[in-house]
């Protein structure tokens, strides 16, 4: 019995196929892909080489919250509200995501909301 066939790089003429001129070949797999889809937080290449952390840093209002927060900012408030960094679930029981959006490994932003907090109190 076969099993756990794959295809890498068919083509049925035999020759290696060639992305178009407006298209980058992704390293280790050949897949075509636009420039645009470089560091778009989308594993497009299916190995992670278009979404490398080294090359799209490099990229400007590329941040994975993963080292920083990005830009977000606190504002002094009086209820005590804070930007937090969190990976995996929050504090709170049953609130937040269990990864981020992005890479699923990654970290989020998020404020804490529960006690002491009350109804009524504002983040800003």
């Amino acid at each position: 019995a076969i099993d756990d066939l794959g295809f890498i790089n068919c083509d049925p003429s035999g020759v290696p196929y060639r992305c178009g001129d407006d298209e980058l070949t992704c390293p280790g797999t050949g897949i075509c892909i636009k420039p645009e889809q470089l560091c778009d937080f989308h594993d497009d290449c299916l190995n992670g080489k278009d979404e490398k952390k080294e090359k799209c840093s490099q990229v400007p209002g590329y941040c994975t919250l993963d080292d920083n927060k990005c830009g977000w900012k606190d504002v002094e408030n009086e209820f005590g509200y804070y930007w937090l960094t969190q990976s995996g679930f929050t504090l709170s029981l049953f609130t937040g995501p269990e990864s981020d959006h992005t890479t699923g490994k990654g970290r989020y932003l998020h404020i804490e909301t529960s006690q002491p907090h009350e109804l009524g109190d504002i983040a800003a």
